[in-house]
């Protein structure tokens, strides 16, 4: 008899005592009885059968006898003043050895071996316990999803504080450049440039921290429109170049391949692979970026000769705030790639990576397409 699979779904100990009750008096053949458990020094009767109200002396004092003891008790209560009739077999329900109870059972006994009794006593108490953990489970996974809210929206007011005076600090470093342009020589200019730089890489990290957010909530808003996906890479590759350094950076790619895409989240999803591959290459190395048409499907691939991804990291590049271990001097919070497969497959694609045999990397994009 298999009785604490009833617990994953009753959480209500009342509703889940008298189908507890049921089963046991099936697998018993008994006449009827209760289920009591302790509940602040007091027992309290969750379930009855039958329904009776009527109190007994004798039983009473059994089950409180039992409750004390841990030992089960068994009576003949034929012809006294009490709710059972009959002959009474308490049995103490112990948990994690400690007595939470009783299972009170009244009918003839006597064909019923104490093993069985012992069974099903031992299965109601530990279905009570599986009810209790999967509640605590239950009300701790309300409590941290609580706290992961909250977390949410603390990281985005931070954020969005954060943006306005940079955006400030920003304006006034480009003024005063703007300004010292007349002045090659002027000795605060490489410092202006720096205050600038530095921001530009802030607001990148405050902007990453709200697609955090946004994502963890569900509020990651994807707005797809017609877009030509090939003149969307072009103008990425273009703009990496100009950080590219001695890296060659080259592009494959056809006229046009329009799809439906949210422009600004594909462009930022395929910029954070670009970037990494610039940034884990070294000088002088080929970033080969191919953009073609595959069925209906848009393929984009982007290799590099970098410093590869090692086994023991690859299952988890995509996992948020994961940098792989060989990622020492580069910077950045690890959500580049778990931001790219985020808005990948709510465009209804999907990205994946090959590793080189002697280092180097090759990330993939597939985006659907326009039926022809």
């Amino acid at each position: 008899m298999q009785l604490m699979d009833v617990a994953e779904s009753a959480l209500d100990l009342p509703a889940l005592a008298h189908v507890l009750l049921d089963r046991a008096l099936a697998a018993t053949a008994m006449g009827g009885g209760s289920i009591w458990l302790c509940n602040q020094g007091e027992l309290v009767c969750l379930a009855r059968c039958p329904d009776a109200q009527t109190g007994g002396m004798t039983a009473d004092a059994i089950i409180k006898r039992v409750v004390t003891s841990g030992q089960p008790e068994f009576a003949d209560t034929h012809g006294e003043a009490s709710v059972y009739p009959s002959s009474v077999a308490a049995l103490p329900l112990v948990a994690r050895g400690k007595v939470i109870g009783a299972l009170v059972l009244a009918g003839r006994h006597e064909h019923l071996s104490p093993d069985l009794l012992d069974v099903i006593a031992s299965q109601v108490a530990g279905a009570f316990r599986q009810a209790e953990l999967a509640e605590q489970v239950e009300t701790q996974g309300r409590q941290l999803q609580a706290i992961k809210r909250q977390q949410d929206e603390l990281i985005s007011i931070i954020s969005h504080e954060l943006k306005n005076p940079m955006a400030s600090i920003k304006g006034y470093a480009d003024l005063l450049l703007r300004r010292s342009a007349s002045n090659p020589n002027d000795a605060n200019r490489r410092g202006l440039e720096t205050i600038s730089e530095q921001v530009v890489r802030m607001t990148s990290l405050l902007d990453q921290l709200l697609d955090i957010s946004r994502i963890s909530s569900g509020r990651l808003r994807i707005e797809r429109r017609p877009a030509d996906l090939a003149l969307l890479v072009t103008l990425i590759v273009d703009d990496a170049r100009q950080r590219a350094g001695q890296r060659l950076l080259t592009l494959e790619a056809p006229a046009a391949l329009r799809g439906m895409f949210d422009a600004a989240r594909i462009s930022q999803a395929i910029g954070n692979l670009i970037s990494n591959a610039v940034n884990y290459s070294p000088d002088g190395s080929a970033i080969t970026v191919r953009l073609r048409r595959v069925a209906h499907e848009a393929v984009l691939a982007i290799s590099d000769q970098g410093i590869g991804i090692p086994a023991m990291d690859q299952g988890r590049i995509f996992e948020p705030f994961f940098r792989a271990s060989n990622a020492t001097h580069a910077t950045g919070i690890g959500m580049g790639l778990y931001t790219t497969q985020q808005i990948v497959e709510r465009h209804g694609g999907r990205v994946w990576f090959e590793g080189g045999v002697d280092g180097g990397s090759t990330f993939y994009v597939a985006l659907p397409l326009e039926s022809s």
